[in-house]
Order: structure tokens, then sequence, then C-alpha cells
């Protein structure tokens, strides 16, 4: 389960583009955003974040509807991006890694 924190600042990472959350000390964690195409209705972006958080290493994810963007947080050595575009293929999603911050945003 994702802290109440937390998940508020993935969110504003997801609209800003900016860092999620600060890393604890010795943890490495690896931020992934993929521009969506597909997520369409308010179930959308669940069936992402169902299919992402399956995936190795997986700490969190963040989507909206209202944002073609999906922010994916990973241990490393966990699931790679290849991985992660693949199982949102599989929940019937068209993802590519954003180029830039604002790269899929409305």
């Amino acid at each position: 389960m994702i802290p109440p924190h937390v998940a508020l600042q993935l969110v504003a990472s997801l609209l800003t583009g900016a860092a999620a959350v600060e890393e604890a000390p010795n943890t490495a964690i690896e931020e992934h955003v993929f521009v969506v195409s597909g997520m369409n209705c308010p179930v959308c972006p669940h069936m992402a974040r169902h299919a992402l958080g399956r995936l190795e290493g997986v700490e969190a994810v963040a989507s909206s509807p209202n944002s073609q963007r999906v922010v994916v947080r990973v241990r490393a050595g966990g699931a790679n991006g290849a991985a992660m575009m693949q199982a949102l293929a599989g929940a019937g999603f068209r993802a590519r890694e954003a180029l830039s911050t604002d790269d899929g945003k409305p």
C-alpha cells in the first residue's frame, strides 16, 4: 500500500513533471515516465496501474485519465522500460517513454 503523502507527491509529479519523491539514503529508485494512448475512461488508469504494479521491483505507479502520462517508480534491478511498455500493451494501451518533462502533457 502506498502511503497517502507519497501518492499525493506522485500525482503532483505526474501533473508537473517534477521529481516525485525524495529517495531514502542507499535506496536506488528509478523513475520512468510514459506517454500512453488509449486511456480514455475513468477505469483506464486503474488498469494501467494494476498491469504495472505486478512487475518486479515496481514501488509506485501514478496515472490520471486527464493526462496521457504514467509515472512508474521502480527499484534498481527491477523491471525495465521495455517490460513496462509490454505490460501496458498487455492491458490494451500503446505506450512510449516520455522524451522530456513536457512530453505528453495536455
